[in-house]
């Protein structure tokens, strides 16, 4: 099997960075919807925004155990289909946020 080209790895790479780069910032984009949507979540299941702010405790809770367990699932699923899972999660999290409050 031929090795690829240095243009081939070139573009992988900056595919891959790209993709990386648009997972961080929706990841970052559906924090600050949460932080933002504290007010109306209360509003809307009349609570206050104390019982609400739990809603970030659990998504940072969540980002942390992932974190160190992140190497395991590497080890075992392999990085390109984890990779593809996690990012393709993500992106249907997202829509299903902003139909949500359609």
């Amino acid at each position: 099997m031929a090795s690829p080209t240095p243009e081939k790895e070139r573009t992988f790479s900056q595919s891959i960075m790209l993709a990386a780069t648009l997972a961080a910032f929706l990841a970052t984009f559906n924090e600050t919807f949460l932080n933002v949507g504290f007010t109306p979540i209360g509003r809307s299941f009349d609570v206050e925004i104390v019982t609400v702010q739990w809603l970030a405790t659990a998504y940072m809770l969540g980002a942390a155990v992932m974190t160190p367990t992140a190497g395991f699932f590497i080890t075992r699923f392999g990085t390109k289909p984890l990779f593809l899972t996690t990012t393709g999660l993500l992106v249907v999290g997202g829509v299903v946020t902003a139909l949500g409050r359609v």
